[in-house]
């Protein structure tokens, strides 16, 4: 038996479906205010003879991270963990939420598998967690680890600590390896992650950032989760990251797949520093999420390059081409949004 969290999100709802394709047996932790929307469309996209039946197999278990004793519950009879749940967001209001659910939901995780004995835990992490590489190497690796007071966001520390628990956890005897992708591209939630992003640029998206960042396809991500935790190796972190490309190529790509005008007005530092600061007051007076904080504007601007060498050495691995991962899902968005475009009218 698996036990996955952030089983309706991205991540979960691909390993979900890779688990099942392998036979496996699934219990799967859901909030009882979750949609499962986005499980139910990646099902449908990749089976859609047997979906329904893949989909009723799995083992519904209703909680939240911060029970500890429903997720000791949760992991009876399980062998292996996904711990892919996590919260993600750049805006004030919800850093005490960040370290909440991302440190002390991990830290119920780590404390459940460890009484449970289960046999592997997987962490799904994230290049935030990554510090500053050492000087005369251009590439961050997994021997890079966050400082107190470096440019950061709260995200990135959330999930650092995160990190610690897991790491705790191995030295009490927890059997555990630690994934940080970089940015995921997969179908999913239109108004979330990298799904938004082949939005906005179908609708039109003018602006793009000097900065530079890693890609990986979802479907890498969790095959790697995969073969890592039914293998032998352990105590270990691995950056999963296919490519590093500056946002404005990663634009051109997305925008050349959809027949689009690419975006082509760079947004430079002093545009950010005060377009971030106009949302702010905005979202002050109105009540409404800014679209653009202080952390999200000044990490555009970054120069970040990652390597992915360990993931490829230790499991042979070839990643699928960013070219193919773009058209992938660009052409599974051309037919809901040129669907949804002319029914709206």
């Amino acid at each position: 038996m698996n036990f996955v969290t952030g089983s309706t999100g991205l991540v979960g709802a691909y390993l979900i479906l890779d688990l099942l394709r392998r036979g496996e047996k699934v219990r799967a932790l859901r909030r009882s205010t979750s949609s499962v929307a986005v499980i139910k469309r990646v099902f449908s996209l990749y089976e859609p003879e047997r979906w329904n039946d893949l989909y009723n197999k799995i083992e519904w278990i209703e909680g939240d991270l911060l029970d500890f004793y429903v997720l000791q519950d949760a992991m009876e009879g399980v062998k292996d963990v996904y711990h892919s749940a996590g919260f993600v967001s750049y805006q004030p209001e919800d850093y005490n939420s960040l370290y909440e659910i991302n440190q002390k939901g991990t830290e119920n995780m780590v404390n459940a598998a460890l009484a449970q004995n289960i046999r592997k835990f997987c962490y799904v992490s994230s290049i935030s967690t990554l510090g500053a590489p050492d000087p005369g190497r251009k590439e961050h690796t997994e021997e890079d680890f966050l400082q107190k007071g470096t440019a950061n966001t709260h995200y990135g520390f959330s999930k650092y600590y995160g990190e610690q628990e897991v790491w705790r956890g191995a030295e009490e005897g927890l059997n555990m390896v630690i994934v940080n992708p970089s940015i995921i591209l997969g179908f999913g939630d239109y108004s979330k992650g990298s799904t938004q992003l082949f939005t906005k640029i179908y609708d039109g998206l003018k602006f793009y950032t000097p900065g530079t960042t890693g890609f990986v396809d979802v479907r890498d991500v969790v095959k790697i989760m995969v073969v890592l935790t039914k293998s032998d190796i352990s105590q270990q972190r691995f950056i999963i990251n296919a490519v590093n490309l500056p946002f404005r190529e990663m634009f051109a790509l997305v925008a050349k797949a959809f027949n689009k005008r690419p975006p082509h007005i760079q947004a430079s530092y002093w545009m950010g520093e005060v377009y971030w600061r106009l949302e702010a007051i905005k979202s002050a007076l109105t009540g409404q999420k800014a679209l653009v904080t202080k952390e999200t504007a000044r990490a555009g601007q970054r120069q970040n390059y990652y390597s992915s060498a360990r993931v490829k050495e230790v499991l042979d691995y070839e990643f699928i081409p960013i070219e193919e991962t773009v058209e992938h899902i660009a052409g599974v968005l051309r037919k809901e949004l040129s669907y949804n475009s002319s029914n709206s009218k």
